[in-house]
C-alpha cells in the first residue's frame, strides 16, 4: 500500500506546530482578534462534512500541517462568519405576505434577529451550538418575525429610538451582570461572537418592544377581567392546606416477593420483548485520545504572553452561570483554562485523526476497507482494536459513547465500511465495520438472574399498591366512623409524613419531592375535601394516600401586598393567550405564500398521490 507517515500521538503534529507556528503565523498578535470557535465547541469543527473531507483528502499531506496550525490558532475566535442562510444565490423566492414580496434583505434581517433572540433566551449560546437541542428553526422564526413586523407596520406601532435605546441598555446591563459595558465592547465581546451586529441588536430590541404593544392590541380582553375574578384566582392559587401523606413503598415487600421457577419462566415469556437483545455492531477502530495531546498544548499556552487576557475574555463571554459550581472568580477562570485546554486537545486529536484518515483514503484510492484500516494503522505505528458488540443502549468500557459515535457506527455498511473521523467524548476515532449482529431473544437461562430481579420488583410493587388501596378504604371508613387519622395510621402500622402547609402555587416541598413528583401530589391533595383522604395514587415506587386536615385561612395582608403584581401577571397571561389565538389565526393566512407554508402543503400533496 505504500509507506505511511508516523501518526503516533503528538510526535509529529504537535512538535512541528510548536516549533514553527509562533513565528510563521504570528499567533500571539492574533489571539484577541480571533475569538469564536472555542465557544462553538470542538465537535462542530472536527466532524467535517463528507464534501469538505472528500475535497481535502485529494490534496497532498503537506496541506494538513497548515490546517492543524489554523485549527489551533483559532481556539478563541469569536469573529463574524458572514451572512448565514443566504438563499439568494440562484434567485431564491422568499415568498410574499399580503401580495407584498419578501426581499432577501428582509429575510436576512429577520433571520439575524431570530438567531440573536435565541442567543439571549438560551443564556448565551448561539443556534449553531445549541439550536438542535432546543428545537430552533431559523426559517420558521424568521418568517414569523417578518409577519409580526409587517403587522406592526400596518397598525402604526412604532418604537422611538430613545425607548429602544433604554431597553437595549437594560439588556446589556443584565448580560454584564450590572458591570459597566459600552455598546462598542458589547458589540465586540458579545454580538461578534455569533456574527451579529449592533444594527441587528437595535432592530431586535425595537421589534420585541413592538410585539409587546401588539400583544396589548391583539389581547385586549385581558384588561376586562373584573377585580373580583382576579381576587378569586389569587385565592385559588394561594390558599394553603394542611395535610399528611402515607407512602407505600415496594422496598418494604421485596423480601417477601418469592420467585418460583415456573413463575419466572411465565414472566419471561410475557415480557420477552423487554429482554430482547437489540441489533449490535462490532467495529475495528483506531483511537486518538484527547489526553495524549494535553501536555503539548499546555506547553504552548504557557508560552503565550497574553494568556491571562484570553482567559478573562472567555470568562466574560461565558458568564458566571457557565461555571456555577465554581466558588470564586479565580476558580471559574481556572475552569475556563481547563476548558480551553481540553477543547484544543480535542482539536489536535481530531486533526491527527483527519491526517490518518486522509492517508488511508489516499493509499486505497478512496476505497478503504476494514482490513486496509487495520493494516494502515499498523504501518502508521498505531493500534487498531476490535470492539465488543455495541448497541448504543449500554455503556461501553472501551470508549465514552456519545450520539456522534453511535450514529457513525450504525451507519456503516459493507459498501461504505469505514467512517471519516468521528469525535467522541474522550477521543477522536476512525471506525471500520467488523460485523453486524442481528436482534435476538436471549435464552431464558442467560437472563435468569435479571428476570428474577424484575419479577421480585413487579410482585413487590403489586403488594405495595394492594396495601395502599386497602389502607385508603380503611381510612375512609375509619374517618366516617369518627376515628382520628392518627389512630387509623397506628392500627395500620403506618407513619404519616407531615409537610409544611402548601398551596397550588407552592414550588418546593422537600419531604414530598423525595418520593413523588410535586404536581402529582398537589393534584391529589387539592382534589380532596378537608377531613377526607384522597384516592390511592399509584407511583413507580408504590403509591401514596393524602389526608387533608384543613384548609387554612387566606392571609389577607399578604394578598393586598401581592395583588397588584398578581393582577398584572394575570392580565399579561390573558393577553398572551388572546395574542396566541390571534397570531395562529392571522399567520395561517398571512404566511400561506411563503416557503414556510408551501413545504408542508407540498408534503401533504405528495402523500396523497
Amino acid at each position: 500500500m505504500g509507506s505511511a507517515p508516523d501518526f503516533r500521538a503528538g510526535e509529529v503534529t504537535a512538535s512541528r506546530f510548536l516549533v514553527a507556528s509562533p513565528h510563521d503565523l504570528s499567533i500571539e498578535r492574533r489571539f484577541l482578534r480571533l475569538t469564536r470557535q472555542a465557544n462553538a465547541g470542538y465537535g462542530s469543527h472536527l466532524c467535517t462534512s463528507k464534501f469538505m473531507f472528500g475535497t481535502i483528502r485529494k490534496h497532498s499531506k503537506s496541506l494538513w500541517w497548515v490546517i492543524i496550525a489554523a485549527i489551533i490558532v483559532t481556539f478563541v475566535y469569536w469573529g463574524a462568519q458572514g451572512t448565514r442562510g443566504d438563499k439568494s444565490r440562484g434567485g431564491y423566492n422568499y415568498g410574499s405576505i399580503g401580495g407584498r414580496a419578501i426581499s432577501e434583505r428582509e429575510y436576512h434581517n429577520a433571520a439575524q434577529e431570530a438567531r440573536l433572540a435565541f442567543f439571549f433566551s438560551s443564556g448565551g449560546e448561539w443556534p449553531e451550538v445549541a439550536g438542535k437541542k432546543f428545537g430552533y428553526d431559523e426559517q420558521r422564526d424568521a418568517y414569523q418575525r417578518i409577519f409580526l413586523a409587517r403587522k406592526m407596520e400596518d397598525l402604526g406601532i412604532y418604537i422611538s429610538d430613545d425607548l429602544a435605546a433604554r431597553m437595549a441598555g437594560d439588556r446589556i446591563r443584565r448580560i454584564s451582570r450590572g458591570q459597566p459595558m459600552s455598546l462598542d465592547d458589547f458589540a465586540k465581546k458579545v454580538l461578534a461572537s455569533g456574527g451579529a451586529t449592533v444594527a441587528d441588536f437595535q432592530r431586535l430590541t425595537a421589534h420585541e418592544m413592538g410585539v409587546q404593544q401588539l400583544i396589548t392590541v391583539a389581547g385586549i380582553g385581558g384588561d376586562l377581567l373584573p377585580p373580583q375574578e382576579i381576587q378569586a384566582l389569587y385565592a385559588r392559587d394561594n390558599t394553603e392546606i394542611s395535610a399528611q401523606v402515607v407512602f407505600f413503598s415496594l422496598s418494604n415487600h421485596l423480601k417477601s416477593a418469592t420467585a418460583p421457577p415456573e413463575k419466572l419462566a411465565e414472566f419471561y415469556t410475557n415480557y420477552m420483548a423487554e429482554y430482547r437483545i437489540p441489533e449490535r455492531v462490532q467495529v475495528t477502530y483506531v483511537k486518538f485520545p484527547f489526553t495524549d495531546y494535553t501536555n503539548q498544548f499546555n506547553q504552548f499556552m504557557l508560552g503565550l504572553t497574553n494568556l491571562a487576557e484570553i482567559i478573562e475574555a472567555n470568562y466574560q463571554r461565558l458568564g458566571t452561570n457557565y461555571f456555577s459550581e465554581a466558588k470564586s472568580p479565580a476558580e471559574a477562570k481556572a475552569k475556563v483554562r481547563e476548558k480551553i485546554l481540553m477543547d484544543e486537545s480535542a482539536k489536535l486529536a481530531g486533526s491527527n485523526a483527519n491526517v490518518f484518515a486522509t492517508g488511508l483514503y489516499n493509499v486505497t484510492s478512496n476505497s478503504p476497507t476494514t482490513t486496509t484500516l487495520a493494516s494502515f494503522a499498523k504501518e502508521s505505528g498505531l493500534t487498531a482494536k476490535v470492539s465488543q458488540p455495541l448497541s448504543g443502549q449500554e455503556p461501553s468500557s472501551e470508549f465514552d459513547v456519545n450520539a456522534n459515535v453511535m450514529q457513525a457506527v450504525f451507519a456503516l455498511t459493507p459498501q461504505d465500511p469505514v467512517t471519516e473521523p468521528v469525535i467522541g467524548n474522550d477521543a477522536a476515532y476512525v471506525f471500520g465495520l467488523a460485523r453486524r449482529l442481528p436482534s435476538e431473544s436471549p435464552p431464558f437461562e442467560s437472563v435468569r438472574e435479571r428476570v428474577a430481579r424484575d419479577y421480585q420488583f413487579a410482585e413487590a410493587a403489586v403488594a405495595a399498591r394492594n396495601e395502599g388501596s386497602a389502607f385508603q378504604v380503611a381510612a375512609t371508613n375509619g374517618l366516617i366512623a369518627g376515628k382520628t387519622f392518627a389512630a387509623i395510621c397506628d392500627e395500620a402500622k403506618q407513619t404519616p409524613v407531615s409537610p409544611a402547609p402548601f398551596s397550588r402555587s407552592t414550588r418546593k416541598l422537600e419531604d414530598i419531592e423525595k418520593r413523588v413528583e410535586l404536581n402529582r401530589f398537589k393534584q391529589a391533595a387539592f382534589s380532596t375535601q378537608p377531613g377526607n383522604v384522597s384516592i390511592f395514587v399509584p407511583t413507580g415506587d408504590g403509591g401514596f394516600v393524602v389526608h387533608v386536615k384543613s384548609r387554612l385561612p387566606l392571609n389577607e395582608t399578604k394578598m393586598r401586598a401581592d395583588l397588584p403584581g398578581f393582577t398584572k401577571a394575570a392580565q399579561q397571561a390573558l393577553h398572551n393567550d388572546a395574542f396566541q389565538e390571534w397570531f395562529q389565526r392571522e399567520a395561517t393566512v398571512g404566511l400561506r405564500d411563503t416557503p414556510l407554508m408551501r413545504q408542508p402543503q407540498q408534503q401533504m400533496s405528495g402523500a396523497r398521490k
